[in-house]
């Protein structure tokens, strides 16, 4: 479960990073 939760972040964060580029 907690790898999930990691996981479910750093695709978030990379979202995040990609719309501000």
């Amino acid at each position: 479960k907690v790898n999930q939760i990691g996981s479910v972040t750093e695709s978030l964060q990379a979202c995040k990073l990609a719309q501000s580029n």
